[in-house]
């Protein structure tokens, strides 16, 4: 009998998922391009860049941007998937257990000050921020959907999170980020269309 990788980490939810009477800070996730250089691009004068965790995202068989030889982080994840659901180098279920495998490291030696991630892909607009959704999903599953989506948008306005990530990090943790974010932006867009229909 086989299990899967979604079906190990939904059982482990399912056992660590009661309300937790002292609730880690939630972590500092920043999100960036493959052109955008952290520390210097991403973070305001004088902040912190030690990371805990950076996690770099490319084209498979692709090249890390340079300016990671120069950032200080405890561990790095290098996930190369296609951004295109429909390629045959789609983001795998295993990659998405190697990306909450690195958040389960980080829940465990968590000191009680806030967690500093830092996840790039090409645009810094959908791998990135998708995977940065699942893995804040992950280390606080006291967030509803909308609050873990809503604080990676913060971070990242432009964002448009991979479907296909998200949808693989809902049948891992029993969520609903996927439908969630299409109900988040129906919404969004109901708003941009109302001052035309009241001027008609």
């Amino acid at each position: 009998m086989t299990i899967s990788f979604s079906a190990l980490f939904r059982r482990k939810r399912a056992v660590t998922a009661a309300p937790d009477p002292d609730p880690a800070p939630l972590p500092r996730i920043t999100v960036g391009s493959w052109l955008t250089a952290y520390p210097e691009e991403i973070l305001s004068p004088g902040e912190n860049p030690h990371l805990h965790l950076l996690v770099s995202i490319g084209e498979p068989g692709g090249v890390p941007p340079g300016w990671l030889k120069g950032v200080t982080t405890e561990r790095t994840l290098r996930l190369e998937f296609s951004d295109d659901p429909l390629s045959p180098f789609h983001m795998t279920e295993l990659q998405l257990a190697r990306l909450l495998k690195e958040a389960e490291q980080l829940k465990k030696k968590q000191d009680g000050g806030p967690l500093r991630v830092h996840v790039h892909c090409m645009a810094g607009v959908s791998r990135s921020t998708a995977c940065a959704a699942a893995l804040l999903a992950f280390l606080h599953p006291e967030l509803s959907d909308q609050e873990v989506l809503t604080r990676i948008q913060a971070a990242q306005p432009a964002m448009q999170p991979n479907g296909l990530v998200l949808r693989r990090a809902d049948d891992a943790l029993g969520r609903e980020l996927l439908w969630t974010w299409q109900r988040m932006e129906a919404a969004a867009a109901t708003l941009e269309n109302q001052p035309d229909q009241q001027a008609r």
